[in-house]
């Protein structure tokens, strides 16, 4: 089959607010940036402007990328294409967790990251043999990711579309925290980028703020605090105003990696301090003991170098009582 075009959909979650959206559709500009050059791509957020599904046929392949709290439109979307004679390739987090229950409305299922698998089902598709399902959860090395494109950057126009543009720089997180999808969705293994890679995609995205992807970037103070101070001391340099991580509480521990953070223009942690009822502690994945001493003590010490911190919390653990 000739391939008019591929369209990657992000579903509506939170539309704009005061004219733009939240965050940058990280993971299409991926997808798009592996699609060939020859083949025409669009990433298609719902947030900015409803779906114009006149321009969908049979020679457009669709792919839809939706976490659970987006999966009902994920699928009223997938409906609609399929109506028009697109060929549906639904991913994310939750074909991911429960591929059975997106198998019935999509062509195709993808589980696991697609980085290695989308390429094959572009393929599949231009040879008239696309499969139900592909699953790669092997958690390849992030050192030879694709960088995005030029042409994704110019056609997604973050600056202008959205308020926060979204980077990664590791992937993977070995907590098995009960009521985390982290472990199941990018794996247990820590997986870093090259630095020169980052600071390539900053440098060329001219991204000046960004909300960083991953799931669990404090930990790697631990894992490997050697190469958090070679990201530390390569983004210092850059003309970035500020950005924000995810963490957990052990980052504390480390004053001087918190110092070389404030000194590469981080300037918020969000912190899953989860839960200040110890009893839950085995639901925790070894993160925290759940005392507010320590709470108090850790937002301190953040706040002694300069940062701030915005604390998540999980309700519902079965020894809470309120």
């Amino acid at each position: 089959m000739n391939i008019e075009k591929i369209v990657l959909i992000q579903p509506a979650h939170q539309g704009r607010v005061l004219g733009k959206a939240v965050g940058s559709p990280y993971t299409l500009m991926r997808l798009a940036s592996m699609v060939p050059a020859e083949i025409p791509v669009e990433i298609w957020d719902e947030n900015l402007r409803p779906l114009n599904y006149a321009r969908l046929n049979s020679r457009t392949l669709v792919g839809i990328s939706s976490m659970t709290l987006t999966i009902d439109r994920a699928q009223a979307i997938a409906t609609r294409a399929r109506q028009c004679g697109s060929t549906v390739v639904v991913g994310g987090v939750h074909a991911t967790l429960v591929p059975d229950d997106v198998t019935p409305w999509a062509d195709t299922t993808v589980v696991g990251e697609a980085y290695r698998t989308w390429p094959q089902i572009i393929r599949d598709f231009a040879d008239d043999k696309l499969l139900p399902r592909y699953v790669d959860v092997e958690w390849a090395s992030l050192d030879t990711l694709a960088p995005i494109t030029d042409r994704v950057i110019r056609h997604v126009d973050e600056h202008r579309h959205y308020w926060t543009p979204s980077l990664e720089i590791t992937r993977g997180c070995p907590r098995n925290c009960t009521f985390c999808t982290a472990v199941r969705v990018s794996g247990k293994i820590m997986r870093h980028r090259p630095v020169a890679q980052v600071v390539e995609e900053i440098e060329r995205r001219q991204i000046k703020r960004f909300f960083l992807t991953d799931d669990n970037f404090g930990l790697n103070f631990r894992t490997d605090p050697v190469y958090i101070e070679q990201v530390f001391r390569a983004l210092e340099p850059l003309p970035i105003h500020s950005w924000t991580t995810q963490t957990e509480l052990i980052i504390a521990q480390y004053p001087d990696l918190l110092d070389l953070a404030r000194h590469a223009h981080l300037d918020k942690f969000f912190i899953g301090f989860e839960s200040i009822n110890p009893d839950n502690r085995r639901d925790l994945g070894g993160k925290t003991k759940g005392q507010v001493s320590d709470c108090k003590r850790i937002v301190r010490t953040i706040h002694e170098h300069g940062m701030n911190v915005v604390g998540l919390f999980v309700f519902g653990f079965d020894h809470d009582t309120v």
